[in-house]
C-alpha cells in the first residue's frame, strides 16, 4: 500500500481510500466487501473461498491496469502486486484442496488460473 501511495503522491493524484478499515467510498466495493465478509464468517472453507476470490479479482484488475500503462515505475509496482496475489491464490487454493474442495475462478480465465497454479511461488521483489 505504501508503494501505491508513493505513486499517487508522485503523480499528484488524490488517495480516494476511506481512512476507516472496511469502509469504501465506492458503493459497489462496499457491497462486495459486505457480501464477502458475511460469507467468510460462515466457515473456514467459505473464508478460504473468499480469500481466493479476492486474489482472483486483484489479478484481473492488475492485469487490466498493466495493459494501460507504459510507465516503468508503475509497471514495477503492478508486477509486484500481481506476484503477491498469485502467491496468495496458490496458497488459498492449496488449503481449499486440502479440505477436499475446489476453487473456480470468477474474474480470470480458467486457463490463466491453471497457469498460475503451475508456477512456483516466489519472491516478489522489494
Amino acid at each position: 500500500m505504501d508503494k501505491v501511495l508513493n505513486l499517487l503522491d508522485a503523480y499528484g493524484l488524490e488517495d480516494s481510500a476511506h481512512p476507516d478499515r472496511g469502509v469504501f467510498n465506492n458503493p459497489e466495493l462496499s457491497e462486495f466487501y459486505e457480501t464477502l465478509t458475511a460469507k467468510a464468517a460462515l466457515s473456514l472453507e467459505d473464508a478460504l473461498q473468499v480469500g481466493a476470490t479476492i486474489e482472483d479479482l486483484d489479478i484481473s484488475d492488475i492485469n487490466e491496469f498493466l495493459s494501460r500503462t507504459q510507465e516503468p515505475t508503475i509497471i514495477n509496482v503492478y508486477e509486484s502486486l500481481n506476484c503477491g496475489s498469485k502467491n496468495h491464490i496458490r496458497s488459498f487454493n492449496g488449503q481449499i484442496e486440502n479440505l477436499g474442495d475446489t476453487y473456480t475462478p470468477q474474474f480470470i480465465s480458467q486457463d490463466e488460473f491453471e497457469i498460475i497454479l503451475s508456477q512456483p511461488s516466489g519472491g516478489c521483489g522489494n
